[in-house]
């Protein structure tokens, strides 16, 4: 009976990781078509579209590697990549090449304050600052919080999306792996109970939804690419979560070129 839940927990991580591979190569699909297509876009726009769209399939190859062995770190990893598709997301609903300006000038108006204040010590700094402040005085943010890129909370932006669960849900405990707070006791992959068990499907099933929600945000504005996901036994078992990563040319229940997750 043993041997019998270890070959079931062997093939369910397979089937999990296999998933992780689908999502990140569907990533790694829209940014190859959207570097070919770079001169016809925003250069904002593609850089900071590029670089999230980099970052998330770089996080998902992490959680690839870990697979079940350190779920703690998978939380961790999980919530930088939910963090980039609410960016991604956020850009691409309006204003996308003001908001992705600002995405870019943010960590310049961090650096220029930080070389102000060091200047005097270091000559080398002086040369630099001019480069650095022109980039800052582009920075324009929407609201006035200085640790936002759009000067908005997280939880200000993700509700504009209309993503108030998501944030309560995931966001809010993934942020719990992220800050050195006490936790009580270390979890492990082997661990067992109904928390746990959220927290691997939160890793391996809920955060495949922000990921494809951004595809289609990028898909609304570019065209980039056609298909679709089907998803079996979630958002619970025997059920199916069938979703189109691009609403210009196909609906939910029409997809032509489907992945089976």
């Amino acid at each position: 009976m043993n041997i019998l839940k270890k070959i079931k927990e062997k093939n369910r991580i397979r089937n999990e990781m296999r998933d992780v591979a689908v999502i990140r190569k569907m990533v790694m699909a829209h940014l190859n078509e959207l570097v070919s297509r770079k001169k016809e876009i925003n250069e904002n726009l593609f850089e900071v579209t590029a670089f999230l769209l980099d970052e998330i399939a770089d996080a998902l190859s992490a959680i690839a590697t870990l697979k079940k062995d350190h779920l703690k770190s998978s939380i961790m990893i999980s919530r930088y990549i939910l963090e980039n598709c609410i960016n991604l997301m956020y850009i691409h609903k309006k204003d996308s090449e003001k908001r992705a300006l600002n995405y870019r000038a943010f960590p310049a108006k961090i650096l220029l304050k930080r070389m102000e204040e060091n200047q005097e010590n270091d000559k080398r700094i002086k040369g630099e600052i001019p480069k650095v402040k022109e980039r800052a005085d582009k920075f324009c943010p929407s609201g006035g919080s200085n640790n936002h890129w759009d000067g908005l909370s997280v939880k200000k932006v993700m509700e504009d999306l209309n993503l108030e669960s998501m944030y309560n849900d995931w966001y809010v405990r993934m942020s719990a792996y992220i800050h050195p707070q006490y936790r009580g006791s270390k979890i492990t992959a082997n661990d067992k109970g109904e928390y746990v068990k959220f927290l691997k499907d939160m890793v391996f099933k809920d955060l495949n939804v922000p990921i494809l929600y951004s595809l289609r945000a990028i898909n609304k504005k570019f065209d980039l690419l056609e298909g679709g996901v089907i998803i079996e036994n979630y958002p619970k078992e025997k059920s199916t979560f069938i979703f189109s990563i691009n609403e210009h040319r196909e609906s939910k229940n029409n997809i032509n070129n489907k992945q089976f997750i």
